[in-house]
């Protein structure tokens, strides 16, 4: 298609766009350009989306707001409870939280060491979420991506948080709820890559979360929650967590987001906070590490409390069927009464007997006075030599049925 260029100070549409396009590019006045799902640019215009236009400054241009050579801040009351993206002619955008961290008072802050404003550089400051207008009966007032810890304001109610952490402990800090309004929500994704489940945290144990009061939550892989500012504190709904099935085992294919496969290993618990928890609140399903070791088979299908401060260990599952408790049935009669979840039993064959056939009169036992427990007599109207009675070996290295074989999970 045949791209528009449209100079803006807001997001407006261009009549001769075409409707049916995929993309549109969008040309600022300074020469950047970038390409956009018309798709969201319609649905943005009909739902009385803007955004605001870029505030352009050049270091040594005299203007009131422009910060001097060597200053690390840019300050602008415009910018209050806003979130924008800067970019440096030359660099290119910069990285919230790693390059520059936004002011609560307005602005922003330049973080890199030695890093300073230069004579004569270009910023632009763009505004890029789209802000729902007041009364048009929108949920949210827009997505605010949150890539480094960040302390929210009373400003961000009703925003959706896109948590992107990356490799990084992702920290979000929530407001005091008695200055924010009461019945905002606060709704956080984590659909973006996570390789440590980020923390949303209160001042105090004031979210309200199956039936706790809790000071902080933390999220997997692909996992949202939405919290509801109340005159007593935070109250979720809804929500999509792992915390339902935290330290539950599982059998897979593949290993799926927020579960490990359970061999025993070791794991940190600052890595696995939600793990961390589930232990300290279900003291039957781990062992000292010291037990741990010391049995090699009954009690590792058990976690390890590890050092008991920095890390803990995973059940090892590997080879294992998987059986429910008899709790009294009778069927497995060889399970104490009373034992607890993740008990190791071993293998066993039935007891049964075996029934030989008569033999013949020349040597051969035909009745049981010619057997003495395993051996039998040659012939005992002759002598009373005695022979065992041998049966040949036959299976395998195990008794098990029919199965098919699995990864062994824990949910975290």
């Amino acid at each position: 298609m045949a791209a528009c260029e449209v100079a803006i100070e807001e997001i407006g549409l261009n009549p001769d766009c075409p409707a049916g396009g995929d993309k549109v590019l969008f040309t600022r006045p300074d020469g950047l350009s970038e390409m956009r799902e018309w798709a969201t640019i319609k649905a943005c215009l009909n739902n009385g989306l803007v955004s605001r236009a870029d505030i352009r400054f050049q270091i040594g241009d005299g203007g009131s707001l422009t910060p001097p050579p060597g200053a690390v801040e840019y300050s602008n009351p415009d910018l209050v409870g806003k979130r924008f993206r800067v970019f440096r002619r030359g660099v290119g955008y910069l990285s919230e939280g790693v390059e520059f961290s936004i002011l609560a008072t307005g602005g922003f802050r330049l973080l890199l060491p030695g890093d300073v404003f230069s004579e004569s550089e270009v910023f632009h400051v763009q505004e890029y979420e789209t802000i729902v207008q007041a009364g048009d009966g929108a949920l949210y007032r827009g997505i605010i991506p949150l890539s480094a810890d960040t302390e929210l304001q009373a400003t961000d109610a009703n925003f959706l948080f896109d948590l992107r952490g990356g490799n990084n402990r992702l920290r979000i800090l929530l407001p005091a709820h008695a200055v924010v309004p009461v019945g905002s929500h606060w709704t956080f994704l984590t659909n973006h890559y996570c390789k440590f489940q980020p923390v949303i945290e209160a001042s105090g144990p004031t979210i309200s979360f199956r039936s706790q009061l809790r000071q902080r939550l933390f999220m997997g892989q692909n996992e949202y929650v939405s919290l509801v500012a109340g005159e007593d504190g935070w109250h979720v709904w809804p929500s999509s967590t792992g915390y339902e099935v935290v330290g539950r085992p599982c059998f897979d294919y593949i290993i799926r987001p927020n579960t490990a496969i359970a061999e025993g290993q070791i794991g940190l618990r600052e890595d696995y906070p939600r793990i961390a928890e589930f232990l300290q609140e279900n003291a039957t399903v781990a062992v000292s590490e010291t037990v741990w070791q010391s049995t090699p088979v009954l009690q590792r299908q058990l976690f390890s409390l590890g050092d008991g401060i920095t890390t803990f260990r995973f059940p090892d599952l590997r080879g294992l069927h998987f059986r429910t408790l008899d709790r009294g049935r009778g069927l497995d009669t060889d399970t104490p009464a009373g034992s607890l979840p993740g008990r190791y039993q071993a293998d066993e064959i039935k007891k049964h007997t075996h029934q030989s056939e008569e033999f013949s009169d020349r040597g051969w036992p035909r009745q049981s006075a010619d057997r003495t427990n395993s051996y039998y007599f040659i012939n005992r109207n002759q002598d009373n030599v005695l022979r065992r009675l041998e049966l040949s070996e036959v299976g395998g290295e195990e008794s098990r049925g029919k199965n098919v074989a699995f990864y062994g999970l824990i949910n975290f």
